[in-house]
């Protein structure tokens, strides 16, 4: 039953943050988004809201007390303890008058469960060759990261509700470079043509840095984009990339520009 709920949040849920994740502290950590933290919370008795990957006053006081009943520092925030504690089911303390141990006990189940469906799906798409196993391993998030290039979504390895979405299309969901339209092919072609000598997605992805010459390194799956700033245009070819420009007043969008006509009489 939990299962199907799982699978029904990703699937109507069109939109979702990732803002809060375990992973930079642990790779096997199965906590990715604000999302997944919700229904963790829940399974555990400590939230038992909507589950619609907004995390805000509600989620985050059932998030304070996870910390506080399981000696942690209640300050709402996801440090690296607070992600082991919620990691080790088998010694965090549950808030049993609003779940039942079956269900945390299933936990690991139905991650497995969604695993096995995914890695079907990617497997019938020829983009994951490995074994149909459950388990998020390198080939796994490989493929995933592959498909999300060829769907045109960002390309980070986690299975938010737009990646599920993407792949219960399979095929109609990749984007197809012919089918383009005529709006979006002109405006590439009035700024110049994007360099994509650095792109293929068929290559391992890596996280976008600035080199020992002061210089980005590309991610090869990471479909370059253009960005604008007081008349200036710039490539940017990671999500690393963009993620610094924009921080410093980039845009996606081309700036307007006027030309002056001169005095008008009146």
């Amino acid at each position: 039953m939990l299962t199907s709920l799982i699978l029904s949040v990703f699937i109507s849920f069109t939109s979702a943050t990732q803002s809060y994740s375990c992973l930079d502290y642990d790779n096997s950590n199965f906590i990715r988004s604000d999302i997944m933290l919700q229904l963790v919370l829940k399974n555990y008795g400590y939230y038992d809201s909507k589950i619609d990957g907004d995390f805000g006053p509600v989620s985050k006081l059932a998030l304070k007390e996870f910390q506080r009943s399981n000696n942690l520092l209640s300050d709402g925030i996801l440090g690296k303890n607070t992600c082991f504690a919620l990691k080790n089911k088998d010694k965090v303390v549950k808030k049993l008058n609003n779940i039942s141990s079956q269900s945390i006990n299933n936990l690991d189940e139905q991650r497995s469960s969604l695993l096995l469906d995914v890695q079907k799906k990617l497997s019938d798409l020829g983009l994951y060759d490995g074994e149909i196993d459950g388990l998020n391993g390198s080939k796994t998030n490989k493929a995933i990261k592959t498909f999300q290039s060829k769907a045109g979504l960002v390309v980070d390895g986690i299975l938010g509700p737009k990646t599920l979405n993407a792949l219960n299309e399979g095929e109609n969901a990749y984007v197809i470079e012919n089918n383009i339209n005529t709006e979006s092919k002109n405006a590439i072609e009035s700024s110049s043509a994007l360099d994509l000598r650095n792109y293929d997605p068929s290559q391992k992805c890596i996280e976008g840095y600035v080199g020992s010459n002061d210089v980005w390194i590309p991610d090869p799956c990471f479909y370059p984009v253009f960005v604008y700033r007081f008349g200036n245009t710039a490539q940017v070819n990671s999500q690393n990339e963009l993620d610094a420009y924009l921080g410093d007043r980039w845009s996606l969008e081309k700036e307007k520009t006027y030309v002056t006509i001169g005095r008008v009489d009146t």
